[in-house]
Parts: structure tokens; C-alpha cells; sequence
């Protein structure tokens, strides 16, 4: 005969989880000496703690935009794409998800691209064949 209890704790190590990922970012952000090393710090986190690509995007009040960071999982993509991304950074007229991003201040989530995916956010042939080369698994 067995006498016991089950219990999930499944919630409760999700929100230790989740407390431990915020030290760690709040100990890096205290750390980081300026805004620029602040945003790389954060890109540095978020990959590969729950995101396999971070880019981050800044608008000038003319409405130009800057890539200031990009940060891959896959330190061979990094080495390989981190600088041609610098060229990708979104340009008045082009329909892809950071315009979304930048119109509405929303963020958008893209856990999958398809082929058909890709061409529709693409500019041109070149920068679908970056997304196609810089998405996970590929």
C-alpha cells in the first residue's frame, strides 16, 4: 500500500526560472557603463536565453533607422551574418515585420518562417536569401 502526494511544481520553478533570468540581466545592465553597452548587453542575454537572433533597431528623430546590435545563437552565423544584418536594417517603404514593430510600437514574434514567409517580408533576392540563411536550423 502506498500513501503519498503528488505535487506540480512545474509553476514554481518557471518563476524561480524567470527570477533568476532577471538577476542576471539587471546584474549586466548594472554593470554596462553606457546605452550602447546596455543594449548589447540585452541582446547578449536574450540570446540564446530565449531567442535564437536579436537585433535591435533605433529610430533618429528624422525617422531613419540604425541597426545598433545583432546577436545570433549560432556563433557560426554570427561570424558570418552579423555585419551584412547591419545592411538589412528596415528603410522607409519596405513591409517587413520591424516596420510593423516601428509603426505600431508592437512587438512581433516570428518563431517560423516559410518560404512563402520569406519572400513576403523580403526587399529583395538578396535579403531573403539572408533570412533564409540566418533562420534556425538552417
Amino acid at each position: 500500500m502506498w500513501i503519498g502526494s503528488g505535487t506540480d511544481i512545474d509553476d514554481h520553478k518557471r518563476a524561480e526560472h524567470d527570477q533568476r533570468l532577471v538577476a542576471e540581466l539587471s546584474e549586466r545592465l548594472i554593470a554596462s557603463p553606457t546605452y550602447r553597452d546596455m543594449l548589447h548587453a540585452v541582446a547578449e542575454f536574450l540570446v540564446p536565453a530565449i531567442a535564437d537572433l536579436c537585433v535591435i533597431d533605433d529610430v533618429d528623430p528624422n525617422g531613419s533607422v540604425h541597426r545598433l546590435e545583432v546577436v545570433f545563437a549560432d556563433p557560426g552565423k554570427q561570424r558570418e551574418l552579423g555585419e551584412p544584418a547591419r545592411r538589412f536594417a528596415p528603410q522607409p517603404g519596405w513591409q517587413t515585420p520591424q516596420d510593423k514593430v516601428l509603426a505600431t510600437g508592437k512587438a512581433v514574434l516570428l518563431a517560423n518562417i516559410s518560404e512563402r514567409g520569406v519572400d513576403s517580408i523580403a526587399h529583395d533576392e538578396d535579403h531573403a536569401r539572408f533570412i533564409e540563411r540566418s533562420s534556425p536550423g538552417r
